[in-house]
């Protein structure tokens, strides 16, 4: 725990970047519900998952694809 809380190592960096991924996933395949239930902004999102590029430039693409179609969708606003 105490690794993962001080994202030192690459390994805390991408357990971090699949934590903030999978919330990310959830909304998406949920159709945005609790994003479009708190009103949230694709600009808060992308701000959430922008560490993850630390990480995985391609799982911080990902996200950032993801993102861009949930708002082209409606998800996000």
């Amino acid at each position: 725990m105490e690794e993962f809380e001080s994202q030192k190592t690459h390994e805390a960096q991408f357990a971090n970047a699949l934590d903030r991924l999978q919330p990310l996933l959830n909304n998406f395949y949920t159709d945005g519900e609790s994003w479009k239930k708190h009103d949230v902004e694709a600009r808060q999102v992308l701000a959430r998952i922008g560490a993850m590029a630390d990480a995985s430039g391609s799982l911080a693409r990902f996200a950032e694809q993801l993102v861009h179609s949930a708002r082209d969708k409606g998800y996000l606003r």
